[in-house]
């Protein structure tokens, strides 16, 4: 179901723009970053983007959804963004404390969700939005078929 999950939200990133900035980065379609050279990728920056991309649905149209809904956005959010953290740690050695990367990563999700904002404004009404996230809320539901 996991790999599922990530399926679909790398696959929901890609119809939901083309690039966007932030921090002075372009945030490319993650299909190009994945065919990137292993040296030139973030091993965290997957789980980054797509807690952006959660927390933004929940900065956005938050409001308009169930409290379950919204608990598993939020729930789904927060889990990617530790997962980075911890990718970083460990990446980096484990020399500073965990509590330090999850500092710096909740700082580029923030930055990442409020582009996918600025994007969701630009390009969808909310009403058109909670469709397409009820849509996606149901796919996620569904028992991955082997």
């Amino acid at each position: 179901m996991k790999a599922n999950v990530f399926g679909l939200l790398i696959s929901a990133s890609f119809t939901f723009m083309a690039t966007l900035t932030a921090s002075g980065q372009e945030l490319m379609p993650l299909a190009q970053w994945f065919n990137r050279p292993a040296a030139d990728q973030e091993p965290s920056y997957p789980f980054v983007r797509c807690s952006g991309y959660y927390m933004s649905i929940m900065n956005y149209a938050g409001a308009k959804f169930s409290k379950e809904e919204q608990d598993r956005f939020t729930w789904t959010s927060i889990t990617l963004a530790f997962s980075a953290a911890q990718v970083r740690h460990t990446k980096d050695g484990s020399r500073r404390p965990l509590k330090d990367y999850t500092e710096n990563v909740t700082k580029d999700v923030e930055r990442i969700a409020d582009e996918y904002v600025k994007r969701m404004q630009r390009t969808m009404p909310v009403r058109q939005t909670l469709q397409w996230m009820t849509n996606l809320s149901r796919e996620m539901d569904r028992p991955v078929r082997r």
